[in-house]
Order: C-alpha cells, then sequence, then structure tokens
C-alpha cells in the first residue's frame, strides 16, 4: 500500500491508501483506463516531477470537469479540461511512483 493525493471533482482533497498498481488507479477513479498528465507548470509549482493520473475515457464516460486538475493542467490557456477525479504520483524516469513526505 502507498499514500497518494486524490483530488475529486467536488473539489474534496484527500489523502488515501492504494495499491501501486494501474489496476488500482482504475478502481480508484472509477474508470476503465488511466493516462499520467504531466505539465511544466506542475513541474515548477511542486518542484519536482508530479504527475497526475486520470481518467483517459473522461469524456467518454461523461465526467465532470476537475477544476483543480484542469487549472494544473493548463486548462485556461488551451482549454482542454480534466475530467473526473485525479490522482497524483512522481515520475523517475519510466516509473510513475507514490509520492514521497506525505
Amino acid at each position: 500500500m502507498a499514500k497518494t493525493i486524490k483530488i475529486t471533482t467536488d473539489n474534496i482533497l484527500s489523502i488515501i491508501d492504494i495499491n501501486w498498481d494501474i489496476e488500482s488507479y482504475a478502481n480508484v477513479l472509477d474508470c476503465s483506463y488511466t493516462e499520467t498528465v504531466k505539465t511544466e507548470y506542475m513541474y515548477a509549482l511542486f518542484d519536482d516531477t508530479v504527475v497526475m493520473i486520470v481518467d483517459s475515457d473522461g469524456d467518454f464516460n461523461n465526467k465532470p470537469i476537475n477544476i483543480l486538475g484542469s487549472v494544473l493542467y493548463g486548462t485556461p490557456v488551451h482549454h482542454q479540461p480534466i475530467l473526473g477525479d485525479i490522482i497524483f504520483g512522481l515520475q523517475k524516469g519510466p516509473q510513475i511512483l507514490p509520492p514521497e513526505n506525505i
């Protein structure tokens, strides 16, 4: 089990324990497939290689907009929102690891 931060579409921030694998990400996000999203803005904000794990089919699954996730993604600039809940990870080379120091 590992701790990570989850932000819901209702703007509820929580620290959760999950098994750190793709199947667990999908279960936590209530989806079939996930995608890892990384932005220069998040790297600068967190001073680390923080990434969001999101529902890759949020539009198809009619998920609502995640306002905080969209801001971190850069939606105000390019107008593409993040849909559904998000969890955070750290990218270390090709691996996505649980955040440290939670």
